[in-house]
């Protein structure tokens, strides 16, 4: 069960990497455009730095958690 877990938030974590990486063109074309200002980014890395951290904790509680 544990390595089930581990699993799970990991796959969610990379889930999250790749949409780090359509956000960070999205937010360039907007930037370009005009559109997007820095107060736009800071929100939308505030976000994801967020949900990594969740990620990552539950990975931690993950691995330290003594198996049964």
């Amino acid at each position: 069960m544990k390595n089930s877990s581990i699993t799970i938030t990991l796959d969610r974590a990379l889930e999250h990497v790749d949409a780090i990486e359509t956000l960070g063109a999205s937010l360039a074309a907007g930037i370009d455009a005009g559109v997007v200002i820095p107060d736009h980014v800071h929100t939308l890395m505030a976000m994801v730095a967020t949900q990594l951290r969740g990620h990552l904790e539950e990975l931690k509680a993950a691995l330290t958690k003594p198996s049964a």
